[in-house]
């Protein structure tokens, strides 16, 4: 389970921040202008698919205050629900 204060999981999201912020440009760039990426530009963005499905996994796997005792929950049950 990671810890909700972990340093390189708060380090992972700000890099999720910044792709989702460069991917929301460049949707747009491609859906307006007909253009497609190539080249290590299309390589980059399929790294950037990995990371959104490992942002998606480390979900599933991070700690959480439980609102009404405030205590972290570590249960994977409970974190998926």
């Amino acid at each position: 389970i990671i810890s909700e204060r972990s340093q390189w999981k708060a380090l992972f999201d700000w890099m999720v921040s910044i792709i989702v912020a460069y991917t929301c440009f460049t949707v747009v760039l491609y859906i307006c202008f007909e253009v497609k990426p190539e080249g290590w530009i299309a390589t980059m963005e399929s790294v950037f698919d990995w990371i959104y499905w490992a942002d998606l996994i480390f979900s599933f796997l991070q700690e959480y205050k439980d609102p009404e005792t405030q205590q972290p929950v570590r249960n994977f049950k409970k974190i998926a629900r």
